[in-house]
């Protein structure tokens, strides 16, 4: 199996964590005959490469330069790469297919993201499946946003920031891309899944959504009483009645004050 990356930073932990030797090139023959392209983490990403001005993030040009040239020339040439893209991999992946990045999450968007939380997952795919109910780390200060993304369907993501991302059948190319670093949390299912993935071994990569359990016949009207009695409370307040510490027959507790 032949994996490349245009840049070294982190490529002893993947090394150790795949079992497989990196070999650090942008040769367009290296690219073709790669089975696994990895961008990894690292700097943040200029915000002119979004069409944002800069506000946050501190960039280095010349690796910005050699990595969307790379991810770029993929997109244009190639149909059939696997791509693995880690913490600033997910963002410039993104941001070569026109999305925006939050340039810093707690400055812009009041976000505080701790070393190490868990994920709100979307979706049960099979590649990160094992990590539900498990702590990631976090490294980065940036970040993408959830919401309608084009060409990714968002399989976990943590206070509204995407944390994984699978390209969806709009792309011909797939990606895998992770906000957080499994290198260093040497998670051995993650990329053992990683290489069954790149190696076909039978598992679709489609991703889908998590089934719903479906409400009973009481759980259903127990909402609609609820939103009865918030539309009523609504209607009062409204009208100029005082519901202050009012509770309700379903045990709700309205602080409505009387308006002016």
């Amino acid at each position: 199996m032949k994996i490349i990356t245009p840049c070294k930073a982190f490529v002893p932990q993947f090394e150790d964590c795949l079992k497989e030797k990196i070999l650090v090139t942008t040769g367009q023959q290296d690219i073709e005959d790669a089975d696994l392209i990895i961008f990894t983490g690292g700097e943040d990403i200029n915000p002119e490469r979004y069409g944002d001005a800069n506000k946050y993030s501190i960039y280095n040009s010349a690796r910005d330069e050699l990595e969307f040239g790379v991810a770029n020339f993929i997109h244009r040439y190639f149909s059939t790469k696997k791509i693995l893209g880690v913490c600033r991999g997910l963002q410039l992946i993104c941001a070569s297919y026109g999305l925006h990045l939050i340039q810093d999450l707690y400055l812009e968007e009041k976000i505080s993201h701790p070393w190490q939380h868990p994920l709100d997952f979307h979706t049960d795919h099979w590649i990160t499946k094992h990590l539900m109910g498990e702590n990631v780390n976090s490294m980065h200060h940036q970040g993408i946003k959830g919401g309608n993304i084009r060409y990714f369907s968002i399989v976990a993501s943590w206070k509204g920031v995407c944390e994984v991302l699978l390209s969806t059948r709009d792309l011909k190319n797939q990606y895998v891309l992770t906000q957080f670093h499994p290198e260093f949390m040497q998670d051995k299912i993650f990329f053992k899944n990683i290489i069954s993935w790149v190696k076909g071994e039978g598992k679709d990569f489609i991703v889908k959504p998590i089934a719903k359990k479906r409400k009973t016949s009481q759980e259903m009207e127990q909402e609609l009483h609820e939103e009865l009695l918030r539309i009523r409370a609504e209607r009062e307040f409204i009208s100029g009645a005082d519901f202050r510490n009012h509770q309700n027959d379903a045990g709700v507790t309205y602080t409505l004050v009387e308006s002016s």
